[in-house]
């Protein structure tokens, strides 16, 4: 059970580094899109 519980722990985690890294590139780019005037 324990080895179960640090598993879904560090998969929670590695979501959420996933999240913000994608989070960063998506902010990143609607920067880029917005100083070009492209929207």
């Amino acid at each position: 059970m324990k080895f179960s519980e640090s598993r879904s722990n560090n998969t929670m985690k590695t979501i959420k580094v996933l999240i913000l890294v994608i989070a960063s590139i998506v902010s990143f780019v609607f920067g880029a899109m917005t100083e070009r005037g492209a929207l």
